[in-house]
């Protein structure tokens, strides 16, 4: 019907020449211009649905540049303008700051890495609740690796601490500090510090009575604090007429009036003349200066040819 309309039960279509220059034709084509609907398309709502703007990340993924400022979520605040995490490459991850817990926390690192040959081998309960041990596990230059590592255990209860290796104070006259304690006696304290120990050997040399060296068959001490333990062997020497000093003690007498008696002098020499044998050293001395009755000196032939065996303890500065 050129030029006219086809109305059937109601519906108007437009005529031939409208159809084919505005309309949609019925097997498809493009359409142009703005498409409004009070209903759905396909059941969706489109003004509903809402529009993805330009510069916005799309669903599927994409790259995002820029920052995120005031940005926060359940477990992460950084309101700081530099870079507190990062993640690198090889999922390594490094912390600028210090890591803090508010609350009572959990924290499972097993095995922390310290460093290229170090790792926090274990962070674990040990012998019961409020217990805690720390293991480390070692890799040397080979490559071979230290399963049992150094221990630090913090026992519960009594909170006593157990450690696994050596405590090695770092620094001189550093030590173990006991002010916490309260003293027990009635003295002045002057130092609650204990800053050394040690143990050897000395070597005993004849600075006056003896004439040639002295054959040793031991001689060694102990350092604990200012408190040195010192005992000597030596076989039969050559005496002289001179007063009889044995010199090489490992630290010198404590200064001012520090006088300190040692032991008794057990001897083999059968000299009726010799009652109560000792050694006394001097202050600031570190040479042992041999006694008898009543502090009058034993001179060297007195102890002519015979072994003398002694020990005692002293304070050093």
């Amino acid at each position: 019907m050129a030029g006219g309309k086809l109305i059937s039960t109601g519906v108007e279509f437009p005529d031939a020449t409208t159809q084919t220059t505005s309309g949609l034709p019925l097997t498809g084509g493009a359409l142009t211009g703005a498409v409004t609907t009070t209903s759905t398309f396909d059941g969706r709502d489109v003004a509903a649905d809402g529009v993805t703007a330009d510069a916005a990340l799309p669903k599927a993924g994409g790259t995002m540049t820029g920052t995120i400022a005031g940005f926060t979520s359940t477990g992460i605040d950084d309101n700081a303008t530099s870079t507190a995490i990062t993640i690198d490459a090889s999922e390594n991850v490094s912390i600028a700051g210090s890591v803090t817990a508010t609350t009572a926390t959990t924290i499972g690192l097993t095995p922390l890495l310290l460093d290229s040959r170090y790792r926090l081998r274990a962070i674990n309960h040990d012998d019961g609740p409020g217990g805690m041990q720390l293991q480390t596990q070692s890799t040397n230059e080979t490559g071979t690796t230290n399963a049992s590592g150094r221990t630090l255990k913090l026992n519960p209860g009594g909170g006593d601490v157990y450690v696994g290796a050596n405590l090695v104070i770092g620094t001189s006259g550093k030590g173990i500090d006991f002010s916490a304690a309260t003293p027990d006696g009635t003295g002045t304290v002057t130092s609650e510090v204990l800053d050394d120990y040690e143990e050897g050997t000395w070597t005993p040399t004849p600075t006056q009575g003896i004439t040639g060296g002295l054959s040793i068959v031991s001689a060694s001490y102990t350092k604990i604090g200012r408190t040195v333990t010192w005992s000597m062997f030596i076989n039969s020497f050559t005496g002289n007429t001179s007063n009889l000093y044995i010199g090489g003690l490992p630290f010198a007498n404590q200064g001012s009036n520090g006088y300190s008696m040692q032991s008794n002098i057990n001897s083999s020499a059968n000299n009726a003349t010799i009652t109560n044998p000792h050694f006394r050293i001097e202050p600031s001395g570190s040479y042992l200066r041999a006694l008898k009755n009543n502090d009058s000196s034993i001179i060297g032939t007195e102890l002519d040819y015979s072994h003398i065996i002694a020990s005692g303890t002293y304070q050093t500065d």
